[in-house]
Formats: structure tokens, sequence, C-alpha cells
């Protein structure tokens, strides 16, 4: 390729890249509200203990690229951003401290990262398998905005409490039902398939627990026995849920309720 043709496809690329940008800025601005996340009717703390157990869970049921989690002593990595209002992050913190949790066999780390204008912000992102957007003092949808074009479709599964973020690139969003705090995943497949990842039926299958907002193509969509006449098939996903001992209404911290 010549040299003009070579910087004729990167000026594209990034014209790409800022037009996503601004989209999705877009796209949450006008859906985020803060009247949302704080409904008096929600139990915070009992949804709180949820979404832990929903990032413990999706740490373990995501199939990364061999080579991302390196060897097998090596611990799933799952950085945070943001305030954390709702102490999602430390309950984590207290169970990592008393059980030493566990994701596929390997040690489950919880990283606190730096703001995504920080200069160290990057090194530390290149480190994380997992990325825990939680609301924060600063706007939320330019954070996300920022981070979504440092990500660019790297191999990190993202999950948010904000609103709207599964319709802005986000793979998972943590939406709370004010009537019954009942914590629900809304799940971007084509963003997680973007990134090279892919979830797990044990994950997908959820009863009441997971909604699909986007799916790719059925055969990048499809694994084996998750799939029915070339579609994804979440009855026949959930089915692989009980021999794990999984509770499909209510996820709890330790895969079990206590």
């Amino acid at each position: 390729m010549s040299e003009g043709k070579h910087n004729s496809a990167a000026r594209l690329r990034s014209v790409w890249r800022v037009g996503r940008a601004c989209c999705i800025a877009f796209l949450l601005g006008a859906l985020w509200s803060p009247a949302q996340a704080a409904d008096p009717g929600v139990d915070v703390a009992k949804a709180a203990k949820v979404k832990a157990a929903y990032l413990r869970y999706i740490a373990e049921f995501t199939t990364w690229p061999i080579e991302v989690l390196g060897d097998a002593n090596e611990p799933i990595v799952l950085g945070t951003i943001g305030t954390d209002p709702h102490g999602v992050t430390q309950i984590l913190e207290r169970a990592i401290e008393r059980k030493g949790l566990l994701a596929q066999s390997r040690p489950l780390v919880l990283r606190r990262l730096p703001a995504s204008g920080d200069p160290d912000f990057e090194a530390a992102l290149a480190d994380c398998h997992l990325l825990f957007l939680t609301p924060g003092a600063d706007d939320d949808a330019v954070e996300w905005s920022r981070l979504r074009t440092l990500l660019d479709d790297r191999p990190i599964v993202t999950v948010g409490e904000i609103s709207g973020f599964s319709q802005a690139a986000g793979m998972n969003e943590l939406v709370i039902d004010p009537a019954d705090s009942r914590v629900t995943m809304h799940i971007d497949l084509e963003a997680v398939r973007r990134a090279q990842l892919r979830l797990s039926s044990r994950l997908l299958g959820l009863k009441q627990g997971v909604k699909i907002v986007r799916t790719p193509l059925a055969r990048d969509a499809c694994t084996s026995g998750e799939c029915a006449n070339g579609r994804w098939n979440a009855s026949i996903a959930a089915a692989s849920l009980e021999p794990m001992g999984l509770r499909r209404n209510r996820p709890t911290l330790l895969g079990r309720d206590r």
C-alpha cells in the first residue's frame, strides 16, 4: 500500500472512532437520568448484593481469547471506575478478603482505577479483564465516551450501572426494577462479539435475570448446545444452569444462597 493510501486509511479510522464516541456520548446524554438511579422505592442494599454476584458470575462465565488470561495461576482482574455510591465494589472487596473469591479457578482481584483522563489510566486498564463503571462525580456520559474510545474493542468485559449503558455499546448494564428491586442484566451481544469474547449459556440463561438488547449475526452468536435452527435459544441455554447449582431467579455472590 502506498504511503498516501495508508495515511488516508488511518485518517478514516480516526474519523470513524471520533464519530462513534460522539454518538455514544449523545445516546447516554439523552438516556441518563440521575432520578432513575435514585428511585426511593429501591432496596439499594439488596440490589448491591445481587450486582456483586452478577460481576462474579460474569467473570466465571466469560470466555476470553486464549492468550488474554495468561498462565493458569494468573488472576482475573476486575477494574472499577467511579464513586460506587451503591457499595457494590465494597461487597466484593469484603468477600474477597474473607473468602478469596475465585473465577474459573483463578483468584478474582479488584482494582480501583483512576479517572479516564489520568495519565496512568491506560496502563492500569491494560491489566484488566473486566471493567465496572459506576456513577461518579463527573458527567457519566462523557466518561463512558472517553472509555469507549480507549477500549476500542479490546477483549475487556464492560459492565455499567449507568442508565442506557447497554444501548451505547456497553456490554452489560445492571438495571433495577423499582417495583421489587430485582436486578436484570441487559446484554449487548454484538458488543461482546466485537471484543472477541463469549458469554456462557449458564449466564445468558438466568431466568428473569437477563435481557438481550442486541444480538449479532446468528452464525456468530451460536455455540454448541445453545442454538436451535441457527438461532441462539434461551430455553436451551437455561437448561445448563441446574447442574451448576445456580438459582435462576436470584444470583448469590458465592453461587448458592446463604
